[in-house]
C-alpha cells in the first residue's frame, strides 16, 4: 500500500514471516520518523534496496496510526500542506504524480480548470446530483 501523509511517503507490506508485522518503508528517513515518534521503533537502513528505509510494527501499530493520520486532518489542499511540512523539494514531485494519476481518470476526457465543483464531481444520474449545488471542492 502506497500512502502519501502530510509528513511523507511511504510503501507498507505485511512481514513475510511474521502475520502480526508490517513492514513501512521509505525512500527517506523523514517520512517514518512520526512512527519512530509515536511508536519507539528503530528506523532499518538497507542499501540497494527500492526502499533502504524502513520500520517494524505490529498490525495494530499501523492501523492505530494510519486511522489517527486521518482524524488528524484539517489542510483543504495536500500538495500545499506538504509543500509546507516537508518544503519544496519534497512536494514538488507530487505534481508529477498527480499528473500521472490523472491519465486514469474515468469521468470523461480531464478538464483543465483549476477548481471544481460538488456538481462537477457526480454523475448527472446519480441520486445524490443537485444540479443547483455549486460549493467549490476546492483545487484539483
Amino acid at each position: 500500500m502506497w500512502l502519501f501523509t502530510e509528513t511523507g511517503f511511504v510503501s507498507v507490506v505485511a512481514d513475510a514471516k511474521q502475520e502480526d508485522q508490517m513492514v513501512v518503508r521509505a525512500r527517506d528517513k523523514k517520512s517514518l520518523q512520526p512512527l519512530v515518534d509515536e511508536y519507539g521503533v528503530k528506523i532499518l537502513n538497507w542499501k540497494n534496496r527500492d526502499y533502504p528505509h524502513r520500520v517494524l510494527i505490529t498490525r495494530k501499530q499501523f492501523v492505530d496510526w494510519l486511522v489517527q493520520s486521518g482524524e488528524d486532518l484539517t489542510y483543504t489542499n495536500y500538495k500545499s500542506r506538504v509543500s509546507q511540512t516537508r518544503g519544496y523539494d519534497f512536494a514538488h514531485p507530487l505534481h508529477d504524480v498527480w499528473a500521472t494519476m490523472l491519465r486514469l481518470e474515468d469521468l470523461g476526457k480531464p478538464r483543465r480548470q483549476q477548481e471544481y465543483t460538488y456538481r462537477d464531481a457526480y454523475w448527472a444520474d446519480d441520486p445524490d446530483f443537485d444540479p443547483a449545488e455549486t460549493r467549490l471542492l476546492g483545487h484539483s
